[in-house]
Parts: structure tokens; sequence; C-alpha cells
């Protein structure tokens, strides 16, 4: 008995340990003491991907029947601050403007987003349930994004 008072107190132990820890260690805290955001809008002059947690997810579509389109995109959206989840086509290949559909990131950050990204068309159609931040479907001005890209 005495035996298992002593594992329960020494279980009990490193449980207030770890939450003390985890309460210590976990989250940003600025000089006011208030925890940072942080998905929070960058500061001026910033990029998005400067922010923590500021690398932006996305789901890059092909909307031309231009052959692996998306995956060529999929590596040059590096440079903006991006990461590509996944690349597929898009419903049709007759996408005319490129188009960035904001899904998590909020209206600040989608369009510093899209003026990285060469000035796609932006809509907002949140959905908190996805796991991307954005979906980039390309359009036929395709070539003005890679340029934007490409001189970043």
């Amino acid at each position: 008995m005495r035996a298992l008072r002593a594992i329960l107190l020494l279980l009990v132990l490193a449980c207030l340990i770890s939450v003390g820890v985890w309460v210590t260690h976990v989250g940003s805290r600025g000089s006011d003491g208030a925890a940072s955001d942080p998905v929070a809008a960058p500061a001026a002059g910033g990029d998005v991907a400067d922010v923590p947690g500021g690398v932006v997810h996305l789901v890059v579509l092909n909307g031309t029947p231009v052959p692996n389109l998306a995956g060529d995109f999929s590596l040059l959206v590096g440079g903006a601050g991006c990461v590509a989840d996944r690349i597929d086509n898009a419903p049709h290949d007759g996408f005319a403007r490129s188009l960035l559909i904001d899904r998590r990131l909020g209206e600040a950050r989608a369009a510093a987003l899209a003026r990285r990204l060469g000035d796609p068309v932006l809509l907002h159609e949140h959905d908190a349930g996805t796991t991307e931040d954005a979906v980039l479907v390309l359009g036929a001005d395709h070539a003005r994004l890679r340029e934007a890209l490409l001189t970043r």
C-alpha cells in the first residue's frame, strides 16, 4: 500500500511539473505579457513568411491546357513564402484569369499574398475546416504570375 502511494505521488508530481513547463514555455509573450498572435498581419515592410506561422499552405490547380503547370508553380511559390501542399488540375482548363481563393488567411494577409503572386483575382471563401490556407488556380495569364515570382 505504501509503495502504491509513493508511485501515485510521483505521477502527480510529474504531471504538475509538465503543466508548469507547458505554461511557461508555450506561446510567445510580448514585453507587455500579452500573447502574440501567430497569424497576425506582418509589420509594415514585412513579409507574411516572416510572421511566426507565416508560411502559407497552398493548393495549386492548373486551369489551363498547359501540361505540368501546377507542378512548375509549386516550385516557384516558395519564394513568396508558400508551400504547395497539393497540386492538381482545376475542374476545367478554360480559366482566363488566375485566381487566389482565400480559405483561412484573412483579408489583409490574402491581399499581401496576392501582390506577391502577381495579383491574381482575389476571392474570399473562408473555410476553417480545410487544411490549406488558400487555393491558387492558374489561368491563361500564368506567364504574368511566373514573371512576378521569378523577379522576387
